[in-house]
């Protein structure tokens, strides 16, 4: 009789050593157990993704200013959340297109209530990404830049200070128009200024609204001195 009942005990220990902490089913077989990937499981073993780490930083911003509670809200929170696909889908994009600076980004669709639908948008992004390149610390815009223009110059194989005057035209447009190479490079770099005359009628078009020269050089007027730093970076990394 005690062994009986201790075999009894021993099965019910199994079956709650295979139970899926997620969502709570349970099984009999370890194989099946090792198997099993339930939504509640698949999204909290992707919460390290760059996707999901954006999104549930982007959930955070959304419920700070939506709902303020005292309460630490955890990523299985957000993963429970009934919000969690929309904000994905807002994480997804952002590593796709490359958003610069998310998180200022949600501050902007926050202030804006652009509906959470729209997150994901183009046409959004655009907006933001060209009033964002206008008031963006010129530390964090040439950083950037030198980062993006290392890559390319690393693919294209050509030296760093090259990459205006040697790279394919339209690929740097493409990247002045996705915010990677900011204006404060562009204007305040000899190559870069050579590149902006050489272009054509379309390509000053594509980039145009997002290093308006007008508006651009009343702000290099204003700010004086962060044009002297920016130029002094510039002259240390090779005169570019």
């Amino acid at each position: 009789m005690n062994k009986t009942l201790k075999n009894m005990n021993t099965q019910e220990a199994t079956k709650e050593e295979l139970r899926c902490d997620h969502c709570k089913r349970t099984f009999i077989k370890p194989g099946s157990f090792s198997k099993h990937l339930c939504e509640p499981k698949r999204r909290w073993q992707d919460r390290d993704r760059p996707a999901n780490r954006i999104a549930f930083q982007a959930w955070l911003k959304f419920y700070g200013q939506m709902q303020p509670s005292r309460k630490r809200r955890e990523y299985r929170d957000f993963s429970e959340s009934a919000y969690y696909l929309g904000f994905m889908r807002y994480g997804m994009y952002c590593v796709e297109a490359g958003v610069v600076n998310p998180m200022a980004y949600v501050d902007y669709l926050l202030k804006n209530n652009v509906s959470l639908d729209s997150w994901n948008s183009d046409k959004v992004y655009t907006t933001y990404l060209i009033f964002y390149l206008r008031d963006e610390d010129p530390l964090d815009a040439i950083k950037r830049s030198v980062e993006y223009m290392l890559n390319i110059a690393e693919t294209e194989n050509v030296q760093l200070q090259d990459v205006f005057r040697y790279v394919n035209s339209n690929k740097i447009c493409h990247h002045i128009a996705t915010g990677k190479i900011s204006p404060w490079m562009l204007y305040r770099s000899k190559s870069g200024v050579e590149f902006l005359t050489n272009l054509n009628q379309d390509q000053q078009g594509i980039i145009f609204e997002y290093i308006d020269p007008e508006r651009w050089a009343i702000k290099f007027k204003r700010e004086a001195d962060s044009v002297k730093q920016i130029e002094e970076i510039i002259n240390e990394i090779g005169g570019l």
